[in-house]
């Protein structure tokens, strides 16, 4: 992926090589990479146990929803609840740990 650094302006392209995880308490882990020439860090995601066994639930849904046909309103909401509490709790440790 391309991305333009915010604070100096370079062009570069986001390498799994650029792409680093570090623990945080709580078993909380930040993903992350850095502009190549300032250094300036970007946070792609924040992942708990939660956010992991929610993840696994949405594989789950989807190959189950895949087997059987089933409702499509009742498969859509359960994804949707279980994405937008992923997306809360990635908020709550953005606001909590900073960038």
């Amino acid at each position: 992926m391309k991305v333009i650094c915010d604070d100096c302006k370079k062009d570069f392209v986001v390498k799994k090589k650029l792409i680093k995880s570090e623990k945080l308490f709580n078993s909380v882990e930040r993903t992350y990479f850095c502009c190549p020439k300032c250094r300036k860090r970007y946070v792609i995601s924040y992942v708990d146990k939660e956010i992991k066994e929610n993840i696994k639930r949405l594989k789950c849904l989807r190959s189950e929803y895949q087997r059987k046909e089933k409702n499509l309103k009742n498969y859509e909401k359960k994804c949707k609840n279980l994405i937008e509490r992923n997306k809360a709790l990635n908020a709550r440790y953005k606001a909590l740990f900073g960038r």
